[in-house]
């Protein structure tokens, strides 16, 4: 399994389930030049209606903005099939604190990742040592300019109500066209949003240095209390 690919994968799905979505300066944008679809009250929408674009960004963000910790489950299908489960922890907003397990659904290898105050740590196949790499930033990257993908929404459509976490979300298809230069490119774009327009789920097509992967991502336990921390300095190598 290609560590590096899989980590890198899997920030890019978690920075965008937090449903940040705000341009520079928390102004919302859209991608497109053209007008933005025609909006209405959330309570009115019909599925198969167009959403105004800037203001399901809005709503995005400050859902967003809302939650400083979260459960993550995520499966992962394609080149790099995995389970994902974690913990994300953006009290700091300038360093975001991470714990996930990945496991190849082959069941070939699994990994512990740990990001904490802007350093990586990775156990491979539940070995008692972490590798420490201060200069990986796949994740922590993918978080803190979670903003940026999303300036390229270019169009939303509202398809109906669906039960997350024993409640029920609203779920938008959005379509995303990045620049040509971008690291990734994202497709197959589906948010879930719950009554706080936190996303709840969310599901995406990425390609990150030729591998695409499908990534199905489940968001839960909001700002219940998270403790992430460093390995025993006695375990780490690197």
């Amino acid at each position: 399994m290609r560590t590096k690919a899989l980590v890198g994968a899997a920030g890019l799905a978690i920075a965008l389930a937090l449903g940040g979505c705000s341009a520079p300066g928390g102004a919302a944008q859209t991608g497109a030049s053209s007008p933005t679809q025609t909006s209405a009250p959330a309570e009115s929408y019909t599925p198969g209606q167009s959403v105004d674009t800037a203001l399901l960004t809005a709503k995005m963000q400050a859902g967003s903005d809302s939650v400083k910790t979260m459960h993550v489950t995520m499966t992962m299908e394609g080149e790099l099939a995995a389970d994902v489960v974690g913990d994300v922890d953006r009290s700091n907003p300038d360093k975001p604190a991470v714990s996930l397990t990945l496991t190849q659904k082959s069941g070939e290898q699994s990994l512990d990742y740990i990001l904490i105050d802007g350093v990586t740590y990775i156990s491979d196949d539940g070995a008692k040592t972490w590798t420490k790499d201060a200069s990986d930033t796949s994740v922590s990257g993918a978080i803190q300019q979670q903003d940026k993908y999303l300036e390229y929404l270019t169009k939303a459509v509202y398809t109906g109500e669906e039960t997350v976490n024993g409640a029920t979300a609203r779920v938008f298809e959005l379509t995303v066209e990045l620049p040509s230069d971008a690291s990734a490119e994202l497709g197959g774009y589906k948010v879930w949003l719950d009554e706080h327009d936190r996303t709840v789920r969310y599901q995406m097509t990425s390609t990150v240095s030729d591998i695409k992967t499908v990534s199905d991502v489940t968001n839960s336990k909001f700002n219940e209390p998270v403790t992430i921390t460093a390995p025993p300095s006695s375990q780490v190598t690197g």
